[in-house]
């Protein structure tokens, strides 16, 4: 888990969580071996806690980075994912609400390629951003250490 970077010590949002994992998308468990011809996620949640959080608006951005470890392999920021603040879930009563968010980046199978070789270890990262409205990054980020997945090519038995 992560803390969601808050701007500054604020009564108005007091907390925050990231939580992510890269799943295997047919049963769903946590994974760190992927199979070149199999789809596979990373499925991301988060809140914000505060008095204030069922009046924000704007929108957040969910990327993965894969970063190949030795010379094969290729580099990658996976597309964005974007979930509209409205689109989270609000718990809790004024002045401890808290909005919940949950969304997937999802990659092909194939994706990463591994230029040639039977398997590649990856560094893998989630990385997470508030939009305001008008499109810039806002006073929310934060970023999770997935730790390192081995992708790998070979046919299933």
């Amino acid at each position: 888990m992560a803390t969601i970077q808050l701007p500054i010590p604020s009564p108005l949002i007091t907390s925050g969580d990231f939580v992510a994992e890269v799943q295997d998308p047919g049963s769903g468990t946590p994974t760190n071996v992927i199979r070149t011809e199999d789809p596979w996620r990373v499925s991301a949640e988060w809140r914000l806690e505060g008095p204030v959080v069922a009046i924000l608006n704007g929108r957040w951005r969910l990327q993965v980075a894969l970063e190949s470890i030795g010379p094969q392999g290729t580099e990658m920021i996976s597309p964005p994912v974007f979930v509209n603040y409205s689109a989270g879930t609000l718990s809790g009563t004024f002045p401890n609400e808290r909005m919940s968010f949950a969304a997937n980046v999802t990659f092909a199978a194939g994706v990463p390629t591994l230029g040639g070789a039977p398997d590649v270890v990856y560094h893998a990262s989630a990385m997470l951003t508030y939009l305001t409205p008008a499109g810039t990054p806002g006073p929310f980020a934060a970023v999770i250490d997935l730790g390192l997945i081995q992708v790998f090519d070979s046919p299933k038995p």
